[in-house]
């Protein structure tokens, strides 16, 4: 390929898979980093691009650098917080405010789970990749990647049961307090 080509190439590569490779980079470490280290990602695949033939392994270098770049943007974050002083577990040290409200319940399920099962279940859920594929990006093997994703699974839909039922809950609060309120008993 000509470096024009390559160019070409590069560009519709970026302009098809940006968008994907973004969601995985959110669901590891939140929105608020999440352009940076998909950028960066992209920057190491533009700098392998000779090296790496098809769609299919420009794809697998570019999120498994995307997931590489996310882990090592934890570490640098627990080590920053570590000296501070403001120690706080790995589920808490992003925010969502740029997540839109539906997404926001997701986020806050995905920061609860260990690394591991939260990057199973982002590549393999959220991204649409199968256990062996994601297992590759990993470096681990298929039946661990599928125990990491049935766990994940698990803590997801507890995780996300008990936020509906305090959503509801709160709502049943609101109404009743609004219905008290309406009928004269909030004066």
């Amino acid at each position: 390929m000509t470096e024009a080509q390559d160019d070409r190439a590069f560009e519709d590569f970026y302009g098809h898979s940006f968008q994907g490779v973004f969601r995985v980079v959110v669901g590891l470490i939140g929105a608020d980093e999440a352009w940076d280290v998909t950028q960066e990602a992209f920057v190491r695949t533009w700098i392998s691009w000779d090296r790496l033939e098809g769609d299919d392994a420009h794809m697998r270098y570019t999120i498994a650098a995307a997931v590489g770049l996310s882990r090592s943007w934890l570490r640098r974050l627990y080590v920053r917080r570590s000296r501070s002083g403001d120690l706080v577990g790995e589920a808490e040290t992003t925010s969502s405010s740029s997540s839109s409200p539906p997404d926001l319940g997701i986020l806050e399920g995905l920061r609860t789970l260990p690394a591991r099962q939260r990057e199973a279940l982002v590549l393999c859920d959220m991204y649409g990749l199968t256990a062996p594929e994601a297992a590759t990006i990993l470096h681990t093997n298929p039946g661990t990647t599928r125990v990491h994703l049935s766990r994940a699974r698990l803590r997801m839909r507890q995780f996300l049961e008990e936020d509906d039922d305090i959503r509801h809950d709160d709502v049943a609060a609101r109404q009743s307090r609004s219905v008290h309120d309406q009928s004269g008993g909030g004066r």
